[in-house]
């Protein structure tokens, strides 16, 4: 399967989303797919092993754009959107998958060449009512 991830950033830059893009896409990548990484932290293709990733930042009046308050946060999903089409047009993606649903993947999948999948990576905690455990310091309430 040809697969895209969508990440803000990847390794050596140091961050969760990063490391999260890296370990997705070397484990797909491991099972044999077709792994590509668009990425916002870098302006030229290289590969990580099996896995190809590709800067999505780049010159002209979108990087300009950029810089400017509030029209600023849609240059940089515009740029990834744009690259992830010029992929597509390169070697098609059977699926792209971005990470949570933040703006790249929603430009994406308003956009996109292919079919877009997402995952909420958000803590349980702050997503979902507080376990037992969590609330008493112990399962339903045994120590």
């Amino acid at each position: 399967m040809r697969i895209g991830l969508i990440s803000w950033a990847y390794p050596p830059e140091k961050s969760g989303l990063s490391r999260a893009a890296c370990e997705i896409a070397q484990a797909l990548a491991g099972a044999g797919h077709d792994v590509r990484v668009v990425t916002m932290d870098r302006t030229d293709r290289s590969m990580d092993g099996a896995v190809e990733v590709v800067g999505a930042r780049a010159g002209g009046w979108l990087a300009r754009a950029r810089r400017l308050p509030g029209i600023g946060h849609l240059c940089g999903p515009a740029m990834i959107a744009r690259t992830v089409r010029r992929l597509h047009a390169e070697r098609p993606f059977d699926v792209i998958e971005a990470t949570n649903w933040y703006a790249p993947g929603l430009w994406v999948a308003l956009t996109g060449p292919a079919p877009l999948v997402t995952r909420n990576s958000t803590p349980v905690a702050t997503s979902a009512a507080r376990p037992a455990r969590c609330a008493t310091g112990s399962i339903a309430g045994r120590r």
